[in-house]
């Protein structure tokens, strides 16, 4: 596809000579020719005496920082983009980020000096020329970054927070009900790190992508940060954070029906609360008063946390009739493929075997985004560590055995209930599943845990809530292969298991 040259003539005057050279109409028209090219959206941030800054959204490529490029454009000679830079030093420095300098080939240098260290791409007008005019621009784009910028400061994956825009994966079907039941509100409950935040946070992100008009209603609360328990605390945390206002800090919870009511009022519309990490606080009374005020329709809410929301759901209690529950399934074999696959191949990595290596990884992850994500970080290390762009099938097999990946897998084993840890034991010592609860009822019995239906089920969540077991299709199996594997081949398992029943039936007489 040709680039509009005139946009080109016009950008190289306005990097010389800044908005003497065209002002706003010359940014705003390169703007919409980067648009065009890339099939992304780009939004002006400012523009200012000798720079100008845009923000291009490139979700499809999978590179740390790069959902939100901050594009910076220099203008004048080498001492005046110098100047500039140091004089928006604050806005321009900023921690995360990879940002764009495009500048006169005249000035180029200048600018990599001033921004040395930083995580930023200088590009001069012929860079920028080579990467528009390219028949694939995206390709020509990422690698100018990955020459610019070391490989270890563009992983994507991420186990320690909710993922950014180019890397949540799959969850159609929980995004679709999110939009489309718009009048139920919903308990997002499932085990640690599946992707509830990411979930909710992809939903905020799709309700202003599209524009809805909820997103001017929308609130994300993290009730990890809410210190009081008490209905008090919780009340006023909740108050502060949907409306900092002098009147929303002396709200009590007599008070959150009208306090909800006015919100309303004020955004025009039901607001969309969206409640993180809530097992602390969902069965308090004010989050009894959320769940009534939705029904009504004052508000509605989309709750996330783990085995205490579950329980709450699965035994009615007072959110019966008020919230849906959703749980999170593993990612299809697709999804699960393209997580793993498409984020190496930006960093420029690749497998010799992608098929074999896919499959064992799939297998050992048991399609759970985490440990999915776990995998890529450390086999994008491995590619760093070695300077290598090609894996094989042995760096996957060394890999399986390091230390922080014994440990990483292991860990749901840790459980503080020894029934629970009995049960899980037993479950790894047989097949893999999948077992229906009758067929689980049975084998916990041949450990002489005699336990009703209702109870099996209960003991089943609370090790699908701890990642050991995963609820697939209306059965149980173990969430993934590599947990039994490392359980055998540790040794770990017979020693755990006598101790697990010494545990249990010590307590039991």
């Amino acid at each position: 596809m040709k680039v509009h040259s005139l946009a080109f003539e016009h950008l190289v005057d306005y990097l010389v000579a800044g908005p003497l050279g065209g002002g706003t109409e010359v940014l705003a028209e390169f703007a919409e020719v980067w648009e065009e090219r890339f099939g992304n959206r780009v939004r002006i941030k400012e523009e200012g005496p000798g720079f100008g800054h845009f923000i291009s959204e490139h979700e499809d490529i999978r590179l740390r920082g790069m959902d939100q490029l901050h594009c910076w454009v220099f203008c004048g000679d080498p001492a005046k983009v110098q100047q500039t830079i140091k004089d928006r030093w604050r806005d321009i420095a900023v921690p995360g980020r990879i940002s764009l300098a495009l500048v006169s080939s005249e000035s180029a240098g200048a600018a990599g000096i001033a921004l040395a260290n930083l995580r930023y791409v200088v590009l001069d007008d012929a860079a920028v020329r080579k990467t528009l005019g390219h028949d694939r621009p995206v390709e020509q784009l990422k690698r100018f970054v990955r020459d610019a910028i070391p490989l270890r400061s563009l992983i994507p994956y991420s186990t320690l927070h909710s993922v950014q825009a180019n890397m949540f994966y799959g969850r159609k079907k929980e995004l679709d009900r999110l939009f489309e039941e718009d009048g139920v509100s919903f308990a997002i409950a499932g085990p640690g790190r599946i992707g509830k935040t990411s979930l909710m946070k992809e939903y905020e992100r799709q309700l202003v992508r599209r524009r809805d008009p909820r997103m001017h209603g929308r609130r994300y609360v993290d009730f990890y940060e809410c210190s009081n328990k008490t209905a008090g605390g919780i009340v006023h945390f909740l108050a502060m954070a949907l409306d900092g206002t002098k009147r929303s800090f002396e709200v009590a919870p007599p008070d959150l029906p009208n306090f909800l009511k006015r919100l309303k009022n004020s955004v025009g519309s039901a607001p969309e609360l969206l409640l993180d990490e809530t097992d602390e606080v969902c069965s308090t009374q004010p989050f009894q008063i959320l769940a009534q005020e939705a029904k009504r329709g004052v508000c509605r809410v989309i709750l996330a946390g783990r085995g205490k929301l579950l329980e709450m759901m699965l035994h009615g209690g007072q959110s019966e009739g008020r919230l849906a529950l959703m749980r999170l399934d593993p990612l299809s074999d697709d999804e699960a493929r393209n997580l793993l696959l498409e984020p190496l191949a930006d960093l420029g990595i690749v497998f010799e075997d992608p098929d074999a290596s896919v499959r064992q990884l799939i297998r050992q992850t048991g399609k759970l985004p985490h440990l999915i994500q776990f995998y890529g970080r450390k086999l994008a290390e491995t590619a760093a560590e070695r300077n290598t762009r090609i894996l094989t099938e042995g760096d996957v097999n060394i890999l399986k055995w390091d230390f922080e990946t014994v440990q990483y897998f292991t860990a749901p084993l840790d459980l503080p209930s020894p029934r629970a840890k009995l049960a899980a034991l037993t479950l790894l010592l047989s097949e893999d599943g999948p077992w229906t609860l009758i067929q689980i009822q049975a084998l916990l019995m041949r450990e002489r845990m005699l336990l009703s239906l209702d109870e099996t089920r209960d003991l089943c969540n609370e090790l699908t809530i701890n990642n050991v077991l995963a609820w697939i299709n209306g059965s149980f199996q173990a969430a993934n292969a590599a947990l039994a594997y490392y359980a055998r081949e540790t040794s770990y398992l017979n020693a755990a298991l006598r101790e697990a029943r010494n545990m249990v039936f010590r307590r039991a007489g």
